[in-house]
């Protein structure tokens, strides 16, 4: 197993006796080395792993695998890279978030503003609304796209209100208009008996006793 140019890691194979079978850097490996802390992994643990300095006095990252066959361990697998390289990687991830968080800003800035205004601008429509509805204008709705969220259950709510209201006017204004005229028909009954009898016109005794009682007639009606 050799290890590739550009590469930033080390493959190693053990027997479990420590004795190198194949390595992706070098041969010359002394079997003293095996005594490693990531060597010494437990039998509840799956690896074995540990930072140290290494041969070229570089601190290293060391992971031991062991190779298991039928219930027991006949050999390692270690892996070794540089802490040099995964603080590089640490520092270009720490680019990336800071480039993203950034990106992010204006995005973010721009989304809260459309958020803001999708939720403000029906409430300043029923605003506008209400205030002519106030003035005597029934005829007032707020007109947005279908919602089906709160804003749009409000809104659908809003307009039937005002339609609701402008059914009570409309029967309000018919029953003013049918009562003025149920009044004014024995108002002017009234009226011209009344004027009749003032002016003279009418000299007949019983003739005049039939307007007064034509009078309290239409006058029992008014009640």
């Amino acid at each position: 197993i050799l290890k590739k140019q550009g590469e930033d890691y080390s493959i190693d194979i053990f027997d479990n006796q420590g004795a190198l079978l194949a390595g992706s850097e070098h041969m010359d490996f002394k079997r003293q080395e095996f005594e490693q802390p990531e060597f010494k992994i437990a039998p509840s643990k799956e690896y074995g792993y540990a930072i140290r300095l290494g041969e070229d006095k570089v601190k290293t990252v060391y992971v031991a695998i062991p190779i298991i066959e039928n219930g027991r361990w006949i050999g390692f697998v270690r892996i070794s890279t540089p802490l040099l390289y995964i603080e590089k990687t640490i520092y270009r991830l720490r680019d990336y978030v800071i480039f993203i968080f950034i990106f992010s800003i204006p995005i973010s800035f721009l989304i809260s503003i459309f958020l803001a205004q999708s939720i403000s601008r029906p409430l300043i429509e029923m605003t506008k609304a209400a205030k002519k509805i106030s003035s005597g204008d029934l005829n007032s709705h707020v007109n947005i796209k279908r919602r089906k969220d709160e804003i749009g259950i409000l809104v659908n709510t809003f307009n039937e209100m005002v339609d609701r209201l402008k059914a009570i006017h409309d029967e309000r204004k018919t029953l003013f208009d049918n009562i003025s005229h149920e009044l004014m028909t024995p108002i002017t009954t009234i009226r011209g008996f009344v004027e009749t009898i003032c002016e003279g016109k009418v000299k007949d005794k019983k003739v005049v006793e039939e307007c007064f009682e034509l009078i309290k007639k239409e006058s029992d009606y008014l009640e």
